[in-house]
């Protein structure tokens, strides 16, 4: 074998191990994204099983300061804490809404521990009904509104584009996951 010959091995060698790195990046980007749908997917599970566990309140659930979708991240502290006492119906739901949307955004509560790390970046969310759910946006989140109508979770989140680079001004996609459901 000549010198040649081993210098052409080199090259292939590491032109198939940049490949095999490039496969690598490919796929911890596509397991970050997964992870956030699940997580998002997750998060609206766990809100319509609250909605349903305390079916009395369902209007406290859909007051209009939830309706739009920035006011849930931002949700101020509930006044009663229904981990430690006691509350009413009313009480329960203001309490799900808030504790729900702070974990959405990783907004601990005082006096409560941070009970998971969301996987969802710059998420927004808006619980409301609507008979046609797969559509708006976060700031404009169309919700029919009707008094039969499904309730619907929607919750939106960004994601890095693919083909991103590292820095300043990386371009991000807008995710949406929605759940329709019946109380």
């Amino acid at each position: 074998m000549s010198l040649i010959e081993v210098l052409v091995a080199m090259v292939v060698v590491a032109i198939g191990l940049l490949g095999v790195s490039g496969m690598f990046v490919m796929s911890t980007r596509g397991t970050a994204d997964s992870a956030a749908r699940t997580a998002a997917a997750q998060a609206a599970y766990e809100l319509a099983d609250k909605v349903r566990a305390n079916n009395a309140a369902i209007a406290t659930y859909l007051a209009p300061t939830w309706g739009v979708a920035t006011a849930i991240p931002t949700a101020a502290a509930p006044a009663t804490n229904c981990f430690t006492v006691a509350c009413t119906p009313a009480q329960q739901a203001e309490f799900d809404m808030v504790v729900w949307a702070r974990s959405l955004t990783n907004a601990a509560l005082a006096g409560m521990a941070q009970a998971r790390a969301s996987r969802l970046t710059a998420a927004q969310a808006v619980l409301c009904r609507d008979l046609t759910p797969d559509d708006g946006t976060p700031a404009a989140p169309a919700c029919s509104g009707g008094a039969t109508d499904p309730l619907a979770i929607k919750i939106w989140w960004s994601e890095r584009a693919l083909n991103a680079t590292e820095g300043a001004g990386v371009p991000s996609l807008q995710r949406r996951y929605v759940m329709s459901f019946v109380p």
